[in-house]
């Protein structure tokens, strides 16, 4: 799928679910699983990082405490971090959506449409089901933003004032709570 879409996609940037590394790195971890301290450094590479300098000192760090020079996984794990390590994907617009959400909120949709026993039209037929129900949300907030302004934190501020204009109020919020952490 990765060739795949480097060829069909040449500008878009493909991520691996962290959701399913964390599932598949347990059974390659062995002994190293029942270390706290392993599994912290671990998800401070995942997800922690904003330098890649940074992602790199404790990556490299985490291989000389533990000796997993030799570790084959890692190593090839290791030559896909552009694809699963957060600090690589920094500058990269992605609705809000982690790598690891996803996945879960792909199969939480997917168990609500159907399961094992269900037919392939009582899935079609619930899936249109949410899908209408995500439909009416949208034109909810729709109205909502055609009628309302966001309350600004820090009012005249030129470039809430723009933000305010241009996304709606639960992106604008969003996008507030951010600023507010810069």
């Amino acid at each position: 799928m990765m060739n795949a879409i480097v060829i069909v996609f040449p500008h878009s940037h493909h991520r691996l679910c962290q959701w399913h590394i964390n599932q598949n790195a347990p059974s390659h971890f062995g002994s190293l699983n029942g270390d706290s301290a392993f599994k912290k450094l671990w998800h401070k590479c995942m997800t922690y990082y904003e330098s890649k300098d940074e992602f790199e000192a404790q990556l490299r760090y985490m291989i000389d405490k533990y000796n997993l020079d030799d570790h084959k996984w890692l190593n090839g794990i290791y030559r896909l971090k552009e694809k699963w390590a957060t600090t690589f994907s920094n500058g990269k617009f992605s609705v809000g959506l982690l790598a690891t959400s996803r996945n879960e909120v792909t199969n939480m949709i997917l168990k609500k449409a159907g399961n094992k026993i269900s037919s392939l039209y009582e899935f079609v037929m619930n899936y249109a089901k949410i899908h209408d129900n995500w439909r009416v949300k949208e034109k909810a907030e729709d109205t909502r933003c055609l009628h309302d302004k966001a309350a600004q934190i820090l009012k005249n501020h030129p470039l809430l004032i723009h933000v305010a204009n241009v996304y709606i109020i639960t992106i604008y919020q969003l996008f507030e709570i951010e600023l507010q952490i810069c």
